[in-house]
């Protein structure tokens, strides 16, 4: 069994906090870790246990930059931290196949 499924079988939430802070930086596109990424810093700052992976909803490495709103936490925060962004900003890519699975078209 995996190391996970023990800890959260059923993947419900463990525990939910939220930081509410003032806006300090414009919205400049490519530089979102400089507007979202201090609330977020303080957010997992109240956590009670720390997490050994975080899902940010923003770029990682794929980042034009190379380092989005995921890798930024990640190095400032020492967690592993993955980004799963809702649109790509860079590069190409082919669509998977519509089969589980697939890997290409």
């Amino acid at each position: 069994m995996p190391r996970h499924a023990s800890i959260i079988p059923d993947l419900a939430c463990a525990e939910q906090v939220t930081a509410v802070q003032d806006l300090r930086f414009p919205y400049v596109p490519g530089l979102l870790s400089f507007r979202e990424g201090p609330a977020v810093i303080e957010a997992l700052g109240r956590l009670t246990q720390r997490p050994d992976v975080i899902l940010v909803d923003g770029q990682g490495i794929a980042h034009p930059r190379g380092i989005g709103l995921a890798s930024h936490l990640g190095v400032v925060l020492g967690i592993s931290a993955v980004g799963c962004a809702k649109q790509r900003l860079v590069g190409d890519h082919e669509e998977p196949g519509a089969k589980k699975g697939n890997e290409s078209c």
